[in-house]
């Protein structure tokens, strides 16, 4: 329009939406989850699909992605003013099975012990940013979770002339030392996917799907406001 100047770079810098050169640091893992079938899968790729996009994988849950399922608002990277000092990696693998039964056939004893070992002991696990591997590693049994939940197990077993019924308290989970890496810093707009891949599909003995949650340990870095 007539009679208009163009802003000067002087009046934009009074305006930022950041104040330049300024960040803030704060220890905020990023986690992503995906359903594993029951029938197995040779691939699940991780961080491909942000909040609102994809299919929830928490139990009971319907619609797509929300923070219950990640933390990512963009599909594979992390938008622009946000960087991401990486640590370390954990796998989260969740059978559908509850820990806790009630009566149920002596045969059906420990399928949540037994999924947890039929998704780990094979695999592989690749995270990638941009065109390079930084992690190309397995099985998945060498990627466990720095928390866990803690306790004793007990199986009571009753035989009657009918049929053989038992209660128990079945819970299993990856342990070990942490899979630490060597920092690797992913800057604003760089892509990178987490990938676990099987030579052929594993399917758990439980017949029920379960959940597969990674994480990355680490540190974001933000542009501060």
């Amino acid at each position: 329009m007539a009679g208009l100047t163009a802003t000067t770079k002087a009046a934009l810098a009074q305006h930022m939406a950041r104040i330049p050169g300024t960040q803030d640091e704060i220890y905020a893992p990023l986690y992503d989850s995906i359903v594993y079938p029951a029938a197995g899968s040779n691939q699940l790729t991780f961080f491909a699909l942000p909040i609102g996009q994809g299919v929830t994988s928490a139990p009971g849950g319907a619609g797509a992605k929300t923070e219950n399922d990640t933390n990512l608002t963009n599909a594979g990277l992390l938008p622009l003013g946000n960087r991401f000092y990486c640590t370390g990696i954990e796998v989260i693998f969740q059978p559908g099975n509850n820990p806790g039964f009630g009566a149920t056939a002596d045969a059906q004893i420990g399928r949540f012990w037994n999924d947890v070992y039929a998704f780990a002991k094979g695999g592989w696990l690749r995270l990638r940013i941009q065109n390079r591997d930084y992690i190309l590693d397995g099985p998945l049994l060498n990627f466990p979770a720095v928390t866990r939940l803690a306790g004793v197990g007990a199986v009571t077993s009753t035989l009657t002339a009918g049929a053989a019924t038992a209660a128990e308290i079945d819970y299993a989970s990856l342990a070990g030392m942490p899979y630490n890496l060597v920092p690797v810093f992913i800057e604003s707009n760089q892509s990178f996917t987490v990938q676990m891949n099987w030579i052929a599909p594993i399917a758990l003995p439980s017949t029920v799907a379960g959940r597969v949650f990674c994480r990355l340990r680490g540190r974001l870095i933000r542009d501060a406001q």
